[in-house]
């Protein structure tokens, strides 16, 4: 399909092993939900199959990375290499990436970062293309769910990965539990009203996150009219501020911060 697309067959490759090792670890809210999300952004022109990442400037150990308007995992693919080079050679690496597409299960770059012996750190700000989650206390969405996710390497066993969201969960989650008419577990989303709920047909709704509360547009189970939806934010006021916080370093350091 996303050579279909255009895609060249190393990229599509990238792409597919990420979505699927991302349904093999669990997180089918990041593996093949996703297929249909990036086609239709493809096809629409917002993202190029054919955008080749560069690195874009390099100052000491830190780089940064024009993604060229291509898929998410191709970017990140470069800045795992890109990363692990300054590392290598300094002992630490720093880069960023912008102008790229979703990039996916956010844990797996510093789990191939881990992988080849070092420790990985990845910090995510969604920029423009994120306003999931309401500061707390707040009804509308301002803020993106800025993953957060860590690996080490241990001797002779799988790294440490720990990989959360600055909400309560992950939006995928809410969008599995839709395509199944399911209500979502009580503390997750919110209503329009800033409301706890648990995303009753009914009614128009907001899902929200551990950290903070997520607001977005999603398609109605089989079809219709868009439900808007709001996320609820990790540790009530705290994960608000922490999504803030990597809005604001990540956005800098991209040149991203719009």
């Amino acid at each position: 399909m996303f050579e279909a697309a255009g895609c060249s067959p190393a990229d599509a490759l990238t792409v597919v092993d990420h979505l699927v090792e991302s349904c093999l670890f669990g997180h089918d809210s990041h593996g093949s939900l996703r297929v249909y999300e990036y086609i239709d952004q493809i096809l629409a022109g917002t993202f190029d199959p054919k955008g080749i990442p560069r690195l874009e400037r390099q100052n000491g150990v830190t780089a940064c990375i024009d993604g060229d308007s291509a898929l998410g995992q191709v970017a990140g693919r470069l800045a795992v290499e890109t990363g692990v080079s300054l590392a290598r050679a300094h002992g630490v690496g720093v880069v960023t990436v912008r102008n790229c597409s979703h990039l996916g299960r956010i844990g797996a770059y510093p789990l191939s970062v881990a992988r080849q012996g070092l420790i990985g750190l990845a910090f995510v700000n969604a920029g423009r293309l994120g306003r999931q989650i309401p500061p707390f206390g707040g009804i509308d969405g301002r803020i993106s769910t800025n993953p957060i996710a860590f690996s080490a390497p241990r001797p002779g066993q799988d790294p440490i990965l720990v990989d959360m969201t600055t909400s309560v969960v992950a939006e995928g989650k809410i969008r599995i539990a839709h395509n199944r008419a399911e209500q979502v577990p009580a503390g997750w989303i919110t209503d329009s009203e800033g409301h706890p709920t648990r995303w009753t047909p009914s009614r128009r709704h907001s899902a929200s996150r551990r950290c903070g509360w997520l607001q977005g547009v999603l398609p109605r189970h089989g079809g219709g009219n868009p439900r808007r939806h709001s996320l609820r934010g990790r540790g009530r006021e705290r994960g608000p501020d922490h999504a803030e916080q990597w809005h604001v370093v990540d956005g800098l350091r991209s040149g991203f911060l719009l």
